[in-house]
């Protein structure tokens, strides 16, 4: 009877640091995945700054795609007042990627533009914009690799239960 205690013992304590140390593995996989998007963050506040020179420099000269630059300025505020608050990613993410997009479609446009073209300082600004763009590519996979890793500690057992215990909650992936 005693040794019998004694293995119940063993198991309930077997188990309390399992659950503890599965606990502390998916804390640091969320911790991960936050820290990778506080980097993000940096960078996107960069890019933003970036497009706010861009879209003043060219909106004289583009007045035919004043529609578009509204849009990039409009999608590109409205992405900074989100901020980094973990329960503004998923928006966060869909704004930033349509501004990506939209600035995409602006930088093909002004290669119509001949004073555009023929401005160094506009064309350093778009060189620094499109650097700064592969430094976020590039993050963004360190940081979609992040949360894969959390997506699959929260969907395997046994630590799905805990993660549903802590209500530890998938995040989306940065679209590229």
């Amino acid at each position: 009877m005693i040794i019998l205690l004694k293995l119940l013992l063993i198991l309930i304590a077997a188990i309390g640091i399992s659950s503890i140390c599965i606990y502390i593995s998916i804390k640091v996989k969320q911790n991960n995945v936050y820290n990778s998007y506080k980097l993000m963050d940096i960078l996107l506040q960069k890019r933003y700054s970036l497009i706010s020179a861009i879209l003043s420099k060219i909106q004289t000269e583009m007045q035919n795609d004043a529609t578009e630059i509204t849009y990039a300025a409009k999608l590109r505020d409205e992405a900074m007042t989100l901020g980094i608050k973990k329960e503004n990613l998923n928006r966060r993410f869909a704004f930033d990627h349509e501004l990506s997009l939209t600035m995409q479609s602006i930088l093909e446009k002004i290669k119509n533009y001949t004073n555009l073209n023929s401005n160094v300082e506009l064309n350093n600004t778009i060189n620094t914009y499109l650097e700064l763009n592969n430094k976020i590519k590039s993050n963004a996979l360190i940081y979609n690799k992040n949360a894969e890793l959390l997506k699959h500690a929260i969907d395997v057992f046994p630590s799905s239960f805990i993660s549903r215990l802590n209500n530890v909650k998938r995040v989306d992936y940065f679209k590229i």
